[in-house]
């Protein structure tokens, strides 16, 4: 008969051995009580005799374990507590022994966490749940437990963690890399990063140019500001001005760009979406500024190529931790391809929106979407209270056919045969809900106008097509604007009255019916508090999209809350 190395906690029992340890999954107890020693078992198979033995590494006396052959256990003399850590090595399993002192030294096992001594009393002790890494505790869970000798600990069947609720296409994440553009003529923006997260996750940022390697634990929401030398303001040079952002769990991070009189920012996706190939927005507008990518390389030796729609060809070399700033007139629908995964952002330095006969320009960027999370069904509306904005549309296939209606069903434009990497701009001046369908994929971006006498300046968001919405947000609201508000589209198969406002229900400013080609949505405006705020639909499966936009008399911020990638 073959021994068997499995080692399991025990009370005036034995030690088992078995092939497989298993007996811990989340390391080894912390305990108060008792006296502990470090401890090895091992085992030799001998021809007629299989024989246990226990050695110790520090100068207290051990007991000795003998093979007992009916049970296959290995036997201790006396009644102690012991503990698997794996060494690697089969036959030698190293064990914390603990003295038995009061049974409540040790909690029991919480699956996907573990309950902590967070208080004692010999002989009793209180246990806390703590959620291992992308786990929350439930919203019905008890969170602490008791123990009373001789009783035992109390009851934990109600003990959850519970899966950290995401939405499975994936604008959360763990890992992120990003950087910032040149924001204005004098790049006076200050860099932030905005975090989200319903759990309380631990946060880090590394940033090697500015020589910072930082945690931050962000419960629910948490701003943070870096000096300005971390922006890419020089074209054409390679440089190291990347930021990496990593989570113990699952969280929401976007990017804003702000100064006093020009700022935008973005919603960041994780490292797992980043993709090979992009086609670009921007503006044209040549007054104060000019169109502006950035490119930063998330593995070494990646070739990139910058194909212009002028069929110009621009190629470089990336390696991690280095970022490529291209700022040129016009660059809408350039066509980005690369030989390994990178991260794409475009915007402009101060544009003019909508043209140049517009004075007053702002800062605007946004992440470029990978290809996989664009579509061919589009719905854009005003940004209230103003009713005026600009929209952008990126060919991606050559012939392709793009037919503008209003949110009532009537067809206001069609456009034909449009060849691939063309960029088309339309400006509405009145309040309108504008409904885009392609027979092809296409790329969307709407525009706030600049303005001096109305709340409000230039800002650019990427609008998700009807198949990319998402089924839930958690974003964090800036404190710099006034009127933070959210559009929300949403389809009628689901009742918008059932959407809900950090698990409210809410009053829309107004609601827009949109009918167009046997599709019915509804479009909202709900204003939003500062802060940290969650948006979901009381289905649990409706999808929908959302963007969220600030102002005030000399700034803007713009950005979507999420969409499928």
């Amino acid at each position: 008969m073959m021994a068997r190395y499995f080692i399991t906690v025990v009370l005036f029992r034995a030690i088992l051995f078995d092939d497989v340890l298993g007996t811990i999954q989340n390391g080894l107890y912390n305990v108060d009580i008792g006296v502990e020693v470090n401890t090895f078992y091992e085992t030799t198979r001998m021809p007629s005799v299989i024989r246990c033995a226990m050695r110790c590494n520090t100068s207290i006396s051990c007991q000795t374990a003998t093979f007992d052959v009916g049970t296959e256990e290995c036997l201790l003399s006396v009644d102690t507590r012991m503990y698997a850590i794996d060494t690697g090595n089969p036959n030698r399993k190293t064990i914390s022994l603990v003295q038995d002192n009061p049974i409540c030294v040790v909690p029991p096992l919480i699956a996907n966490g573990l309950l902590v001594i967070t208080s004692t009393t010999p002989p009793d002790a209180t246990a806390s749940l703590q959620c291992n890494p992308g786990y929350v505790i439930a919203p019905t869970s008890p969170l602490t437990v008791n123990c009373i000798e001789g009783t035992g600990w109390g009851d934990i069947s109600g003990m959850l963690c519970q899966t950290l609720p995401v939405d499975p296409r994936g604008y959360h994440g763990t890992s992120f890399i990003l950087g910032f553009m040149q924001n204005g003529e004098s790049n006076s923006g200050t860099p932030n990063l905005l975090f989200a997260c319903k759990a309380t996750a631990n946060v880090r940022v590394e940033i090697p140019f500015l020589l910072i390697d930082e945690i931050h634990v962000v419960s629910t929401s948490l701003s943070v500001s870096y000096a300005n030398s971390v922006t890419s303001a020089t074209s054409g040079i390679i440089e190291q001005k990347v930021i990496y952002i990593t989570s113990d769990v699952p969280i929401i991070v976007y990017s804003y760009n702000f100064d006093s009189g020009s700022s935008d920012g973005t919603l960041i996706l994780p490292t797992t979406k980043l993709s090979t190939e992009y086609f670009i927005a921007g503006h044209p507008s040549t007054l104060a500024g000019t169109d502006e990518v950035l490119l930063i390389g998330h593995y070494d030796a990646t070739s990139v190529t910058i194909e212009y729609s002028s069929n110009i060809q621009e190629t470089i070399t990336l390696n991690q931790n280095q970022t490529f700033l291209k700022q040129s007139v016009d660059m809408s629908g350039t066509r980005i391809t690369s030989t390994q995964p990178l991260f794409v952002m475009s915007g402009h330095s101060c544009a003019n929106i909508p043209d140049n006969s517009v004075i007053y320009c702002d800062y605007i960027d946004e992440v470029t979407p990978p290809l996989t999370s664009l579509g061919t069904t589009h719905i854009v509306s005003y940004m209230t209270p103003r009713p005026d904005f600009t929209i952008n549309i990126v060919i991606l296939v050559d012939m392709t056919t793009v037919r503008f209606y209003l949110g009532s069903g009537t067809i206001w434009e069609t456009l034909t045969s449009l060849p691939a990497k063309t960029s088309i701009f339309r400006t509405y001046t009145v309040s309108k809900t504008i409904v885009i369908i392609s027979d092809q994929n296409i790329m969307v971006h709407q525009f706030g106008h600049g303005s001096q006498s109305t709340s409000g300046d230039p800002s650019m968001m990427f609008i998700p097509d009807i198949g990319h919405y998402g089924d839930l947000y958690e974003f964090t609201v800036p404190t710099t604007s006034t009127l933070p508000t959210l559009t929300i589209v949403i389809d009628n198969i689901y009742p918008a009255s059932d959407l809900k406002l950090n698990g409210q229900n809410f009053n829309p400013v107004s609601v827009i019916p949109v009918t167009v080609e046997g599709i019915a949505f509804t479009v909202l405006y709900v204003e939003i508090p500062t802060g940290f705020n969650t948006l979901t639909h009381g289905s649990g499966t409706a999808r929908f999209g959302a963007w969220l936009y600030g102002r005030t008399s000399i700034i803007e911020y713009a950005w979507t809350l999420g969409y499928a990638v």
